[in-house]
C-alpha cells in the first residue's frame, strides 16, 4: 500500500532574518535545515530521518511546510510542533507551528514501481506480482502520480506519470519476462532522474531478487542519487534460488528510510 503514515508535514510561520521578510524568489533558493529533538522519535538514528521537499503557496506565503520522512519501524511519540525547527541560510531558528500526517493534508505523492522482469521472474512470480500491483496502483488518489517501470537488459517505462488507472492496469497485464541480465542499479538511477519536478513525496518500490547484472553504476551511486532527490525506497525481495542478493534490497531500503520485506511465498505478493 502507499504508506502515507510514514510522513509528517511540519508547518513553519513567517521566516524572518535581520527584521526583513524573505521574498518569494529568494525562498526557492533557501538552504533549509530541519532539526528534531530526541524526544520526538524513540530509538531512531538521526541519519534515518529524512527531510524534504519544501512546500509553499501564494496564498500561504511566507508560511512553508517541510515533509519529514521517518523509517517504518519508528516508534512515534507525541510530536509537538515545537520539536521541529528550521534554519535558513545560517539565520535565526524558526519553530514549527503545526504537525500533520501527509494523509491529512490532501497533498499527493509520486510513486514508481520498478519491476524485475528478467528470466528468473517468468511464470508464477510475474503473475503474482501483476495481481499485487493492480491492487497497489488502484489505491492512488487524484493527487497522486504513479508510474510503472520494468528492468532487465534495459529499463522500460510501462506506464508513465500521467497515465490513467486503466492504462496502468493494461500495462501490467501486458508485462512479459525478457532479457538475460538485470541492470538494476542503472534502472534505479534512470527512474530517480525522471520524477515530476513539482514538490511532492517521492517513493520508489522495487520488486526483485536484488541481483544486479551488467550495470555501469554501483549501489553507492544509487544511494547518493536517492539522498539528493529525496527518494524513499521500499523493496520486496523475491527469489527462487540464491537469497544472498536480497541483502542489497534491504540496504537500499534501510539507508533511505524505506521498508524492506522478503516475500515468503508467491501468494503473499497477490
Amino acid at each position: 500500500m502507499l504508506r502515507r503514515d510514514l510522513f509528517s508535514l511540519c508547518a513553519f510561520g513567517p521566516l524572518l532574518r535581520g527584521g526583513k521578510r524573505r521574498s518569494k524568489g529568494t525562498l526557492r533558493r533557501l538552504v533549509v535545515g530541519i532539526f528534531l529533538t530526541t524526544a520526538v522519535l524513540v530509538a531512531v538514528e538521526p541519519d534515518r530521518i529524512h527531510s524534504g521537499p519544501v512546500y509553499t503557496t501564494l496564498t500561504e506565503f511566507p508560511v512553508v511546510r517541510v515533509l519529514v520522512t521517518v523509517p517504518p519501524d519508528a516508534k512515534l511519540a507525541t510530536v509537538p510542533p515545537s520539536s521541529f525547527s528550521l534554519k535558513v541560510d545560517g539565520g535565526q531558528v524558526t519553530r514549527g507551528t503545526q504537525v500533520q500526517f501527509l494523509s491529512d493534508t490532501g497533498l499527493g505523492m509520486a510513486a514508481v514501481v520498478l519491476l524485475d522482469v528478467s528470466g528468473s521472474m517468468a511464470g508464477g512470480p510475474l503473475n503474482a506480482v501483476r495481481a499485487g500491483l493492480v491492487k497497489f496502483t488502484s489505491e492512488a488518489t487524484l493527487a497522486d502520480k504513479v508510474a510503472i517501470c520494468s528492468v532487465a537488459d534495459e529499463t522500460r517505462w510501462e506506464a508513465n506519470w500521467n497515465d490513467t488507472d486503466d492504462q496502468r492496469k493494461a500495462a501490467l497485464v501486458g508485462l512479459k519476462p525478457r532479457g538475460k541480465l538485470t541492470r538494476l542499479y542503472d534502472g534505479l538511477l534512470e527512474v530517480m532522474a525522471k520524477y515530476p519536478e513539482a514538490p511532492t513525496a517521492r517513493r520508489l518500490v522495487i520488486i526483485s531478487d536484488g541481483h544486479d547484472e551488467g550495470s555501469q553504476h554501483t549501489i553507492d551511486d544509487v544511494l547518493a542519487a536517492a539522498a539528493q532527490q529525496h527518494v524513499v525506497i521500499d523493496s520486496v525481495g523475491l527469489t527462487q534460488s540464491d537469497a544472498k542478493f536480497l541483502k542489497v534490497l534491504a540496504r537500499l531500503s534501510e539507508a533511505t528510510g524505506g521498508l524492506y520485506r522478503p516475500a515468503p511465498s508467491l501468494t503473499a505478493l497477490e
